[in-house]
């Protein structure tokens, strides 16, 4: 049994995916439905193409919500399943528009840098940048606003972006 919701390198999948039952292939392939007999959850495995190189992610179903996903990265005793949380965010960003950065950012701006150790300072650095909260671009439709709601979305992402930027440089 084990208490992780995401597993984020193909090691660690492949290791629980031997004690799972394959329930189906979907999405041509790209993701697969597993049971864990022992608990009785679902499990699917999925394929991330980020810019042509390709990641294994595997997450429990229901999958979490993004404010579970936020607490798992900050709080789970695994780097990958850190690393999986904050990527989980910025897919679900990209395909679902869910929103996540106000609250990361928030919750990035509560942690007290100077007092961290090298392996709080390595999850904090490994949440920005799977997270990809660098990147300022304004992932917001824009179809059928005013130019100054536009303007306003794209200044949010402007200033998630620096303040994730400042933090890493103080890292």
């Amino acid at each position: 049994m084990t208490d992780r919701k995401l597993f984020g390198t193909n090691t660690l999948i492949d290791d629980f995916l031997q004690r799972l039952t394959k329930i189906e292939t979907v999405g041509g392939g790209w993701s697969t439905k597993y049971l864990d007999n022992e608990t009785g959850r679902y499990w699917l495995k999925y394929t991330v193409d980020d810019r042509g190189f390709f990641q294994n992610l595997m997450l429990i179903s229901p999958p979490p919500t993004t404010d579970e996903l936020i607490e798992l990265a900050f709080t789970s005793e695994y780097p990958d399943e850190v690393s999986a949380a904050a990527r989980r965010l910025c897919i679900e960003e990209q395909t679902d528009k869910k929103e996540f950065r106000q609250k990361l950012t928030d919750r990035l701006n509560e942690v007290n840098l100077s007092r961290l150790e090298q392996r709080g300072k390595e999850r904090i650095k490994i949440i920005i940048q799977a997270s990809e909260i660098t990147d300022g671009v304004n992932k917001r439709d824009i179809v059928g606003k005013h130019f100054t709601e536009i303007q306003k979305d794209a200044d949010f992402f402007k200033t998630v972006s620096d303040n994730a930027r400042r933090i890493l440089r103080s890292l």
